[in-house]
C-alpha cells in the first residue's frame, strides 16, 4: 500500500510539474509574439499609414484600457465557474487569429479597433494564467515559480524585439504570421496546462477556511496583475518605439 501510494503521489507531482512548466513556456511564447508584433504595428502605423504621434498614443492607450477592464471582468467570471478557466486559452486563439488583420488596415482607426480586441483578449488570457500558476505551485516554492514565470516573459520580450529586427525585410504580413504562430503555440500550452492542473484550480474561497491554510482570492490576484500591467504598459507600447526611434534617429 505504501509503495503504491508513494508511486501515485510521485506521478501526480510529475504531472503537476509538467502543467506548471507549460504555463512558464506560455509566458515565453506569448510574450515573444506580442513583442514581435508591437514594433511592427507601431512602425507600420507611423510610416505606412502616416499616423501622427497623438493618434499612435490613442492606439496604445486603447489597448491598455481594454486589457485592464477585461482582466477584472475575467476574474469575476473565474470566481463564478471553475471551467471558465479555459476562456484564457480560447482568448489566446482569438489573439492568434486577429493579428493577421493588421496588414489589411488602411487607417489608424482600423488599427485601434484591432488593438481594442487584442486588449480584451489579452486581459482575459494572461491574468488567468498567472492565477493558475500561483494556485497550482507548491506553497514552499510558489514565489520562485512565479519569479521564473516572469523571468521567461522578460527574456522573451528582449528576444521578440530582436525577432522583429531580423524579420523586418519580410514585411508586416509575414511578421504577423510569425506572431500568430507563437500565439497559437501559447494557446496550446495554456489549454494543456489547464487540463493537467484542473483539480488544483480553486477560484473561490472556502466558506469555512481551514486553520493555518492560506486562502487565495482569484479576484484580488487578477486585479493586482491588471494594475501592474496597466502601469508598465505605457513604457512598452507602440508610442514608445516610435518616439525612441525618431528621437535618437535609430533604424527599425
Amino acid at each position: 500500500k505504501n509503495i503504491f501510494k508513494s508511486y501515485f503521489i510521485s506521478r501526480v507531482m510529475r504531472k503537476n510539474t509538467v502543467g506548471i512548466m507549460l504555463l512558464v513556456a506560455s509566458a515565453f511564447t506569448g510574450t515573444l509574439a506580442f513583442r514581435l508584433s508591437t514594433p511592427a504595428i507601431a512602425f507600420y502605423t507611423r510610416d505606412i499609414l502616416n499616423t501622427s504621434m497623438a493618434y499612435i498614443s490613442v492606439i496604445s492607450a486603447s489597448f491598455i484600457m481594454t486589457r485592464s477592464f477585461s482582466a477584472v471582468f475575467g476574474g469575476l467570471l473565474l470566481e463564478k465557474k471553475k471551467s471558465l478557466v479555459y476562456l484564457g486559452a480560447i482568448a489566446m486563439i482569438g489573439n492568434a487569429l486577429i493579428v493577421n488583420l493588421y496588414p489589411y488596415t488602411s487607417t489608424w482607426v482600423h488599427v485601434m479597433e484591432i488593438k481594442v480586441m487584442n486588449g480584451l483578449l489579452n486581459g482575459i488570457s494572461w491574468p488567468i494564467a498567472q492565477f493558475v500558476i500561483a494556485v497550482s505551485s507548491p506553497k514552499e516554492i510558489r514565489s520562485r515559480v512565479t519569479a521564473v514565470y516572469f523571468i521567461f516573459g522578460n527574456f522573451a520580450a528582449l528576444l521578440g524585439n530582436y525577432t522583429y529586427a531580423i524579420t523586418q525585410d519580410y514585411g508586416l504580413r509575414w511578421q504577423m504570421f510569425f506572431a500568430s504562430f507563437f500565439f497559437f503555440l501559447t494557446a496550446f500550452c495554456m489549454l494543456t496546462s489547464y487540463h493537467i492542473l484542473y483539480k488544483k484550480i480553486i477560484p473561490k474561497k472556502e466558506e469555512e477556511p481551514k486553520k493555518g491554510k492560506i486562502q487565495i482570492d482569484a479576484k484580488k490576484i487578477i486585479i493586482l496583475s491588471s494594475l501592474i500591467s496597466f502601469l508598465a504598459a505605457f513604457t512598452f507600447g507602440e508610442i514608445t518605439y516610435v518616439y525612441v526611434a525618431e528621437t535618437l534617429a535609430l533604424d527599425k
